[in-house]
């Protein structure tokens, strides 16, 4: 698989399983991978080496044209770890052409997941005064209790003032539920530094399938 532009990495963690959706310039694939019971008894829950696995899905592909990337845990019930700042520095390391970002998260736990995001998203690279992603301009949330809009606030200043604004940060989130208007709310404050701030996220779209495939 070379020249992947798009790509969602869904974790189905009640199911032990993870669904890959990508796409090259013209094509879409799929990869789905299933941990059996033997597995999971030899490595331990989804929700406890979804790090690991992630990481290895990183590792495993070429992102260097990467521009659209999602990722998605469907688990409501179980407290994640092992996704530190650190991994995600490291996979935004791989994706210097990433415009666009989606997190969905169905949790009812706290643990940061998003803030590790934004904390990362926020650390220069090893080139002084320049941002992980610079071409980032996207940042699309669905769910996810741990995000903080000060640290967003903040990540979009830091960016805005390296010179590789943030043009868009669009959330579907619980505390922002009751709020139709994002005026109504604290987030005018990110135009600042922000082109567009809304509260209806988009989702990410892959190539139709080709009828070869659809037939065969």
């Amino acid at each position: 698989l070379h020249h992947v532009r798009k790509m969602h990495v869904e974790f189905l963690s009640g199911y032990d399983s993870v669904t890959i959706h990508g796409a090259t310039a013209t094509l879409p694939f799929e990869i789905r991978c299933d941990l059996e019971g033997g597995t999971v008894q030899n490595l331990g829950d989804m929700d406890a080496i979804a790090a690991t696995v992630f990481q290895a899905v990183i590792h495993a592909f070429d992102f260097t044209e990467l521009e659209e990337f999602a990722i998605t845990e469907m688990r409501s019930n179980t407290r994640w770890t092992g996704f530190t700042r650190q991994i995600w520095m490291g996979m935004f390391c791989r994706m210097p052409s990433l415009r666009q970002f989606h997190i969905t998260m169905d949790s009812c736990y706290d643990e940061g997941f998003s803030r590790s995001i934004l904390s990362a998203l926020s650390s220069p690279e090893h080139l002084p005064g320049q941002p992980l992603c610079p071409c980032l301009e996207d940042l699309f949330v669905v769910g996810d209790k741990t995000w903080s809009s000060l640290q967003c606030y903040t990540l979009a200043e830091e960016r805005h003032k390296r010179g590789h604004p943030l043009k868009r940060v669009s959330m579907r989130l619980p505390h922002y539920a009751s709020f139709a208007n994002p005026d109504d709310t604290d987030l005018p404050l990110l135009r600042k530094y922000v082109e567009k701030v809304d509260l209806e996220p988009e989702d990410i779209t892959f190539p139709d399938w080709p009828d070869t495939l659809l037939t065969n």
